[in-house]
């Protein structure tokens, strides 16, 4: 079985974007690893930007037996709210994608066809318009696709291009990606003491000390809109808008804080953009050790969710 992972905070146009795809790719995902569950999380969305109706009918129209809504009781942020997920899913395989993403049937193929050539591979990162920190591997459409028809069709031909080949990559950006149930047994969930930005980095830090490959496969291309929340934040309110990018400065800079403190300041430089493959290859060749690299799963309590 293939667990399907989204968190949805705030932007219901993206979330009814993504939970169509998602309607789209049912059969397809279905067929992949026999059968799928869907873990729909709602990171504390405000009521006026509720997608709690989005998630609901999913579950009801497409898989009532196999899908469940979880709403958090207070905003988790990406490292928690993956974390609780990670825990929750049951799946030999686990696909995260971002609640402003568009997934397509060839996409979740293309990962499946590069997480099975070889038992190594750990976790599997598409391709999209948007590679934070793997600019290289960018992928547009050459013109703007305006329908999920479009989407999928165009994500075929990228698989058709490039079918399952795969490139190692040192840094983990984990805004989409397909996890090897081994990793999770191995180096368990994300970590928490970060509030989000690093943690993904951190993970992918721990999978390849454990001795699994991390790999961006070039046949596989899913839509991603980019800071999705961001976006719709900003046609709703241009003032809120820009408070949240001075946080999110800050939010960037107290985790590289505590990710130094984590792997140790001597090795890695002063500020995140100034890391480099180096720093990377350094951190990710040091031995397995289980009191730093392991996090054990997180147990889901009605204090922290309620299941919808």
């Amino acid at each position: 079985m293939i667990s399907v992972i989204v968190l949805f905070r705030n932007a219901p146009r993206y979330a009814e974007q993504c939970v169509r795809s998602l309607r789209a790719c049912h059969e397809s995902v279905r067929a992949l690893d026999d059968g799928v569950e869907y873990l729909l999380f709602d990171d504390f969305s405000d009521e006026w930007r509720a997608v709690l109706p989005t998630l609901a009918a999913f579950r009801d129209d497409v898989a009532r037996d196999n899908a469940t809504v979880v709403r958090f009781k207070r905003q988790m942020h990406y490292a928690a709210g993956l974390a609780y997920a990670l825990s929750m899913a049951r799946g030999g395989h686990v696909l995260f994608v971002s609640h402003d993403m568009r997934l397509a049937p060839d996409c979740a193929r293309a990962m499946m066809d590069v997480a099975r050539s070889d038992p190594r591979i750990g976790i599997v990162r598409p391709t999209s318009q948007h590679m934070d920190w793997a600019r290289s591997f960018v992928i547009k459409p050459p013109t703007p696709l305006t329908g999920l028809n479009e989407i999928i069709a165009f994500s075929g031909d990228v698989r058709r291009r490039f079918g399952a080949e795969a490139i190692d990559w040192p840094m983990l950006i984990g805004d989409a990606m397909l996890v090897r149930r081994a990793v999770i047994d191995r180096i368990g969930v994300f970590d928490t003491r970060f509030f989000g930005f690093m943690s993904d980095i951190d993970y992918g830090i721990r999978l390849h000390r454990a001795g699994f490959r991390h790999v961006i496969a070039r046949g596989a291309w899913l839509d991603h809109a980019g800071a999705g929340t961001a976006k719709e934040t900003a046609a709703a309110d241009h003032t809120v808008f820009q408070e949240q990018a001075k946080d999110m400065l800050k939010l960037v800079e107290s985790a590289y804080d505590r990710f130094r403190s984590k792997w140790g300041k001597t090795n890695l430089p002063a500020a995140f953009r100034e890391m480099r493959r180096e720093h990377f290859d350094r951190l990710n060749a040091a031995p397995f050790e289980p009191s730093s690299d392991y996090e054990p799963p997180l147990t889901l309590s009605g204090e922290v969710v309620e299941l919808l």
